[in-house]
């Protein structure tokens, strides 16, 4: 399977986050970071080869989707369809995480299609953003990866399988449009 145009996260998590990179929310960010390491990591000790270790240290470090900047500074998102408590926790893990390895303030927030009612009071209560967006279609998702990457070389079958059960044909831009797009100057 091909890696996903936004590194970590899940081909059920892409188009969610396309949507909101298309939306007015969304456009306000100017930058982005994806798979953000953050937290303490684990040293499995000094019996481990040095490659070991610092594997240990990558892979032991919890993993923020994204993380967008604005002109108020940071915001962490996770993004994950049907959020619940799970999400909550995370993003409250990422928050802390960021704030005390990098100094400073962020915001946090869940970018999703559904949420529990549970998530609908606490996120408000602890000051997470809610983005509730429907999955973007492939012409959206490739509008948001050239907003994001306005020199992607990706071509117009390389995202085919986020949408393995639709049909291309439904899709509101055709593979010409897609090649404007992606033409290099």
């Amino acid at each position: 399977m091909p890696r996903p145009p936004f590194p970590h996260m899940s081909p059920h998590d892409v188009p969610l986050f396309a949507a909101f990179v298309l939306s007015e929310e969304g456009k306000k960010y100017h930058t982005w970071q994806f798979d953000v390491r953050v937290g303490p990591p684990t040293d499995p000790g000094p019996g481990y080869s040095p490659q070991a270790r610092k594997d240990a240290d990558l892979l032991s470090r919890v993993r923020i989707d994204a993380v967008g900047y604005d002109g108020l500074g940071p915001t962490l998102f996770e993004v994950k369809p049907d959020a619940r408590l799970s999400a909550f926790g995370q993003i409250l893990a990422y928050k802390f995480f960021f704030c005390r390895d990098r100094g400073g303030s962020c915001r946090a927030a869940i970018i999703t299609d559904t949420c529990t009612p549970y998530c609908n009071l606490l996120y408000p209560h602890y000051d997470v953003g809610l983005h509730l967006v429907q999955p973007a279609n492939q012409g959206d998702l490739l509008r948001a990866i050239k907003h994001i990457y306005p020199r992607s070389p990706l071509r117009w079958d390389d995202l085919s399988y986020l949408y393995s059960e639709a049909d291309p044909n439904d899709a509101d831009i055709d593979e010409e449009e897609f090649k404007d797009m992606h033409e290099l100057s």
